[in-house]
């Protein structure tokens, strides 16, 4: 059972959270348990990259940094899961956090590692290293690649056509639309258009079906949904290095507060969606591999 996104919109608050509740026992009952680290790239050295899943779930945008790496180094992807938006917003990503903790655990040597992500993953890697400070006393580097945690709690969770909106234009920035076409996704629509009609508009092609268009778009809007919820419970005294483009000096700050260990900043340039491009990737791969050697 599926419900069409243009109707998904419409459904009650009761409604939909019956179907994200659906969504989650559906995830949960896949064939066996899915593994949590996918293997990006094979190493030979005990020192691993462990890169959390940005807000869209997908792990292609850290290509080019897997590619980057000296050889040796191992890196992994943690992905989400559409059943995740069914857990509380408040909570929601420490909640994430620990179930990939346990996971991850289960699977691979975690005093190997490097917690690292961009975006809502940032956020997901400080919260499963700081977790995993508190549960075994380690402190395993951490890589926050352009991300914010909610400073300010007051401010409200994005409404479903909000939502929609953001994944669209997410969506549409990392396969490369310029910012200026999308300036009609910045404005309320005048109607709950399906999703796959906004994708074309902007002439963005992901050849998923619907099914998996719909579960992309899950993933996205409860990372989303969690990002305005989530305020670090506790600091993290182990060390921390904010990659944070342009002259967001709010956010640096705010890291900066919650992270009592060793803090190392670095100013990249370009906006939220250059991170990984070849102006920046030179710096990002040097201070992974820095981290990485510190393991």
């Amino acid at each position: 059972m599926s419900v069409p996104e243009d109707k998904l919109a419409k459904l009650s608050p009761e409604r939909r959270k019956l179907y994200e509740q659906m969504l989650a026992r559906r995830a949960q009952t896949t064939v066996a348990r899915e593994t949590q680290a996918v293997v990006m790239r094979a190493g030979a050295e005990p020192r691993n990259l462990v890169l959390m899943n940005p807000s869209g779930g997908a792990l292609f945008c850290y290509v080019p940094l897997t590619r980057a790496l000296r050889e040796g180094y191992g890196v992994y992807g943690c992905l989400s899961r559409p059943g995740d938006r069914a857990r509380p917003v408040e909570g929601r990503l420490v909640e994430v956090g620990t179930r990939i903790l346990d996971e991850l655990g289960a699977e691979m040597d975690l005093s190997t590692c490097v917690f690292a992500g961009w975006s809502f993953g940032a956020c997901l890697a400080f919260e499963v290293a700081r977790q995993h400070a508190e549960r075994s006393g380690a402190r395993q580097p951490v890589v926050l690649f352009d991300a914010e945690y909610a400073v300010d709690l007051s401010v409200p969770v994005p409404d479903e056509e909000e939502l929609r909106r953001q994944f669209v234009y997410d969506v549409s920035r990392l396969q490369g639309v310029p910012p200026g076409e999308l300036a009609w996704l910045l404005k309320p629509l005048d109607a709950l258009t399906p999703i796959p009609d906004m994708l074309a508009r902007t002439g963005v092609s992901l050849d998923l079906s619907a099914d998996e268009l719909r579960d992309r778009y899950h993933i996205f809007a409860g990372a989303a949904e969690a990002l305005y919820r989530y305020h670090p419970p506790a600091s993290y005294d182990g060390p921390v290095y904010a990659l944070i483009a342009g002259a967001h000096q709010v956010s640096t700050e705010a890291w900066r507060r919650k992270s009592t260990g060793e803090f190392h900043h670095v100013a990249l340039s370009g906006d939220h969606y250059s991170v990984f491009d070849e102006r920046n990737l030179p710096r990002v791969a040097h201070m992974v591999e820095e981290a990485l050697d510190r393991v």
